[in-house]
């Protein structure tokens, strides 16, 4: 751990959800195929569809390069309503009510999300999450997992303040914070997160990820490596 910067002065620290804290595949790698299954009838029309959000409907499964992993359900209905001759915002409610009965009940978390949140907070850092995903499937999950309360902050793509990679959620979260760049941090698994750290100004830390076009301040294997790093 010598070799990489230590954060200094961390107040907030900002977390993704998805691909970060929750497994994506095991959590929406089912509800996507089961969401498109009740969405479209038609089986052709339903492969056309899966294949342009990329989800495996016979594996049940999120492809590699899947639309799910970063973009918000917003920008999923957008790219189907055409394929679907749908209006995006009816679209857009029909999606979200199948895709909110397919979430599994039981989530699963990635290895040491609970014990790094818990230590956050313990140590009066300010802790909040900046998803692609509605923020109250989003608050719904957290409560699932017992996680609501390590939180002060939850902020969805529906929320008001735009979808990443744009800033706005990072912005808000700072202002939530009463925190400034200089002692913020954004942590997350995609250049979406990334970028949107960048645009607000934060420091960012790229978990789980081999990375892409945008580079973090930190690359890390495991969430619990970012303790060290915030001096705990």
């Amino acid at each position: 751990m010598s070799e990489r910067p230590a954060f200094a002065n961390v107040r907030a620290v900002i977390f993704d959800k998805d691909g970060t804290l929750i497994d994506v595949d095991a959590t929406w790698g089912p509800a996507m195929a089961k969401t498109l299954i009740a969405l479209i009838p038609e089986e052709g029309l339903r492969q056309r569809a899966a294949a342009e959000v990329g989800v495996d409907l016979r594996g049940q499964q999120l492809l590699p390069e899947s639309a799910i992993i970063a973009e918000s359900n917003g920008q999923i209905c957008a790219r189907l309503s055409p394929l679907l001759d749908r209006d995006p915002a009816t679209l857009l409610i029909e999606f979200e009510h199948y895709l909110a009965h397919h979430v599994p009940a039981d989530l699963i978390s990635l290895d040491g999300a609970h014990d790094v949140l818990t230590a956050l907070r313990s140590a009066g850092v300010w802790v909040g999450l900046a998803t692609n995903d509605g923020e109250a499937s989003a608050r719904q999950q957290l409560d699932q997992l017992g996680w609501i309360d390590l939180f002060d902050s939850v902020i969805g793509y529906d929320s008001g303040f735009g979808e990443k990679p744009a800033p706005g959620m990072v912005l808000e979260s700072m202002v939530r914070a009463t925190a400034g760049p200089e002692d913020t941090i954004m942590v997350g698994d995609s250049d979406t997160d990334l970028e949107a750290a960048h645009r607000a100004g934060c420091r960012s830390v790229l978990v789980h990820s081999a990375g892409g076009a945008i580079s973090p301040t930190v690359s890390l294997n495991r969430l619990t490596e970012l303790l060290p790093l915030v001096g705990m």
